[in-house]
């Protein structure tokens, strides 16, 4: 698996940010369905989306800190991510 996250902030004064990211085979193909975890370090708290067809997925409203991304989609070893 391979992902590509792209942190953004969100509208000024807002303490939130949105993480957007590409799940694709090693092939480059996107994966769609696939079960995402972002987990904020440190307070283990959890945000699960879903890839749609195309790959992409949003995680949004997340609050300032540091985050893991976890990927485990069926049939590939599972994909982690630290420091976004």
């Amino acid at each position: 698996l391979m992902l590509f996250p792209v942190p953004s902030a969100s509208a000024a004064q807002v303490a939130s940010a949105t993480l957007t990211g590409t799940v694709t085979d090693p092939s480059g193909a996107a994966l769609g369905a696939v079960p995402v975890v972002v987990t904020r370090l440190d307070t283990n708290g959890r945000t699960e989306v879903t890839s749609t067809t195309d790959g992409v997925f949003t995680a949004a409203g997340l609050a300032p800190g540091s985050y893991e991304v976890t990927v485990a989609a069926s049939g590939f070893a599972e994909y982690r991510r630290t420091g976004l």
